[in-house]
């Protein structure tokens, strides 16, 4: 199996799911949490309403940075229905990411 293969145990992701008040998000309903697992198990949960705002956008801008980085430090995200939990995570930042970050979406691959 090549280097750096889901076999090996050498690959690094980020399971990542946004947790919003509706699935409306065109009609103003928006994310107020979410969470993140790493390949290692390394498990989060962000709330809003008890992290901060702040704390949680920095939080997703590094994950973002993180699947932006060079071949070698890549982290690529794995996603459920990527369509809605980009948009959501757009809403919440102000600005686009989807057309930068390397992504799966395991309801494609499904």
């Amino acid at each position: 199996m090549p280097r750096g293969s889901w076999g090996t145990g050498e690959m690094k992701a980020i399971a990542y799911d946004t947790e919003t008040n509706g699935l409306e998000l065109h009609k103003g309903k928006r994310m107020f949490a979410y969470s993140t697992c790493s390949t290692q198990r390394k498990f989060q949960i962000m709330r809003f309403d008890r992290e901060g705002v702040e704390a949680c956008a920095s939080g997703l801008e590094s994950m973002f940075a993180r699947a932006l980085s060079s071949k070698e430090d890549r982290t690529p995200i794995i996603m459920h229905n990527s369509g809605f939990d980009l948009t959501a995570s757009e809403k919440f930042l102000g600005h686009r990411v989807a057309e930068k970050i390397e992504f799966h979406d395991t309801a494609i691959m499904s």
